[in-house]
């Protein structure tokens, strides 16, 4: 084979690249008009049967063209992140120019220099407002910054807001401190848990501080925001509680509404439960002795996903994940229910009784449909 022989391949393969980037330029541009009408009529960016209609779609596809059925759905769901991407930008200058976005406001975040107080600085930040920051520990930076040390009713003063994107232990002690100087400025916190909040929240309610409570359910390392969810809690202060949600709802995630009394029993299945089952994953595989590089070497679809999950786990921060677990007064019933449900499966197999392992998997594939199902004494 000669040289020239390969160039012309190349050009071939080359001119096929172009007449797929303009395919996928012409698959975009219908996704946007998609996300019009979407928007006009009040329907979420995402679809999750759509989504899936679209894999199982490029699934077939490969079977048909002979291709491998993980490249193509690679390329649907690249495919789909991008149309997502676009959709989320386009409903985020609407609500711009339906003049939905809040008024500017002077936003206070007592922790903006760490992770989740970056990440609300460049959000609030590109919705126009204007942030400056407070450092328990002493730092302050922006309107404060003259102020070498104050404290964070000092920095609070001629704030609209205060945001206290805090570790869970301290952030009490910073409503404390808020609900003693009567800070004028709407308050709220975005910790995971709020039982260790409910008393310094209730005194500051008596008080008549203005405070809410969120708690967005994701890290900060999202980048956007569609078919995120941002919980809004009800602390009893329904002005202070719309206020919290009117900020947010400038932006394309989902806002849902609990009370603060419901957050703590919801978060130790949502959090606590996943985040355990990874670290036990991982303690287990550990236990076998065993190198990880000999399980990777045979590793199933099933444990390559369930690998990454637990290495995601694995390596966030510690002290948070302690206190999800340790300072949730319901994680004792979760641990309960987890005990129970893990020997009922023992049992089933131990005693290898086929009969209960299908009643107990039927039951499992019932409730993840979403119909009830399967024996109430489980």
């Amino acid at each position: 084979m000669t040289d020239e022989h390969l160039d012309q391949l190349r050009e071939q393969i080359a001119a096929i690249d172009e007449r797929i980037f303009a395919l996928a330029a012409e698959r975009l541009a219908l996704a946007r008009r998609i996300g019009a009408l979407k928007s006009e009529a009040g329907q979420p960016i995402t679809v999750p049967e759509i989504e899936r209609l679209v894999i199982a779609r490029s699934r077939e596809h490969a079977r048909t063209l002979g291709l491998d059925e993980g490249v193509t759905e690679s390329l649907a769901r690249l495919l789909i992140r991008s149309s997502v991407a676009a959709q989320d930008a386009q409903r985020r200058q609407q609500l711009v120019l339906d003049g939905l976005s809040p008024p500017t406001q002077r936003i206070l975040i007592a922790g903006g220099r760490g992770r989740m107080g970056s990440w609300l600085t460049r959000l609030f930040t590109a919705h126009g407002h204007i942030v400056t920051h407070y450092d328990p520990f002493g730092e302050t930076s922006g309107d404060v910054a003259n102020s070498p040390h104050p404290g964070i009713a000092e920095a609070a003063r001629n704030q609209d807001t205060v945001i206290l994107a805090t570790p869970i232990m301290a952030t009490s002690s910073l409503i404390c401190e808020l609900t003693a100087a009567m800070t004028e400025a709407l308050v709220f916190d975005i910790c995971s848990l709020k039982t260790p909040l409910t008393g310094a929240i209730r005194t500051a309610l008596a008080r008549g501080l203005r405070i809410g409570s969120a708690h967005p359910m994701f890290g900060p390392d999202v980048e956007q925001l569609t078919g995120r969810n941002i919980l809004v809690c009800d602390t009893g202060d329904r002005e202070a509680t719309a206020q919290v949600r009117a900020l947010f709802a400038a932006t394309t995630a989902h806002l849902s509404e609990i009370t603060l009394a419901q957050h703590d029993h919801l978060m130790s299945l949502v959090l606590g439960l996943p985040h355990l089952l990874n670290l036990v994953f991982a303690r287990t595989l550990q236990e076998s002795s065993l190198p990880l590089a000999v399980l990777e070497d045979i590793q199933s679809t099933t444990f390559a996903a369930q690998l990454a999950l637990a290495d995601a786990v694995a390596h966030e921060q510690t002290e948070l994940y302690y206190e999800i677990q340790a300072e949730n007064a319901y994680t004792p019933d979760m641990l309960a229910a987890l005990r129970s449900a893990l020997d009922a499966f023992a049992s089933a197999t131990q005693s290898h009784n086929r009969m209960d392992f299908t009643r107990l998997m039927t039951a499992a594939r019932a409730y993840c449909d979403g119909r009830p199902g399967g024996d109430s004494s489980i």
